[in-house]
Order: structure tokens, then sequence, then C-alpha cells
């Protein structure tokens, strides 16, 4: 068996205390955040509106694309998109059911909005070797620094070799 992913997202799990990852982890959820952006208009799927509704709020365009973008790759990614995380010094990684399930709020807790993982967060290869942070490239483990939600991952080929305990080509 090995890994694929159509597609591979980063997601920071909780605010910026990731004040979500012990649920998260722990329970095979992700959380999410963006509370301003109703259940509703998220289902609907149309980037346009949450951008107006966005900079109606008094956010920037382009952060309001952002923030659109990252709604609806929680909401429409499926089941064939790899979700990653950094916590607990390991990078985690998941598969996520489809269907978000709307919680309200934000509190301390959870996030608003939250997918159930399949099978729950891994922190290993596939082979059973954990997957510390300090082992992997920058190339990778430099997402975990980015300053908003949810992002793609450039360094896709890296992680899918890892994930699957394939050795690294020698240069």
């Amino acid at each position: 068996m090995s890994i694929k992913a159509k597609a591979v997202r980063y997601i920071k799990l909780g605010r910026r205390t990731g004040a979500w990852e012990a649920r998260s982890l722990d329970l095979g959820e992700m959380h999410f955040g963006y509370g301003g952006v109703s259940h509703e208009m998220a289902l609907a799927g149309d980037a346009s509106k949450i951008k107006q509704q966005e900079v109606g709020k008094g956010k920037k365009p382009q952060v309001a694309t952002s923030t659109a973008q990252q709604v609806l790759d929680f909401y429409q990614l499926g089941t064939d998109c790899l979700w990653i995380t950094f916590a607990r010094n390991h990078l985690w990684w998941t598969f996520a059911k489809p269907g978000v399930t709307w919680l309200g709020g934000p509190i301390e807790e959870r996030g608003a909005r939250m997918r159930k993982c399949i099978g729950g967060w891994r922190n290993t290869d596939l082979k059973g070797k954990p997957l510390r942070t300090d082992s992997l490239s920058t190339r990778l483990t430099k997402v975990q620094f980015y300053q908003r939600t949810i992002c793609a991952v450039e360094a896709k080929d890296y992680l899918l070799r890892r994930i699957n305990g394939i050795e690294e080509p020698l240069i």
C-alpha cells in the first residue's frame, strides 16, 4: 500500500496558539475557524460572495480572496486531499471524510467547523518510522510558519516519499 494524493494542504490547528491541536489529534478531527463566514455561504461555494462579504467588513481584497480560498478548500477538497500539520515535534498527516459539521463559535477548545479524519491523524511513515520535524527538509517544514490557516504544500513529492517510507534519491 502506498499513499497518493490529488492535493496536499497544510492546516494550522487552531489560531495562533494551536489551541485546537490536542482535540484534533486525539479525536481524529480537523477544526477550522472563520466563524464570520456562515456555514450556508461556505456550502454554497461562491468565492466571490465570501470575498465581497469580507471586503465589506474592512478586509483588504487580497486577504478576503485568501479567506474565501481557505474556507472553500476546507469544504470542497475531497477524500483524495492529504492534510498535514506540525505538532508535538512531528509532522502529522491524514485524509478527511467528506462533509463539514458546523459547531458554531469558535471557542477556545474547538473551531467553528469540523471535519472527521479517515483513520485519525498519523505521525509515522507507512513503515512505522516517526516523522520527526527535525528529520524533515526545510522545503517542507517551512510551511508551518504560514501566517494564515490553510495553504497548498509545495514539497508534495518529497512529503509523499517520506510518508511512504521511500529513501530520498541521491543528488
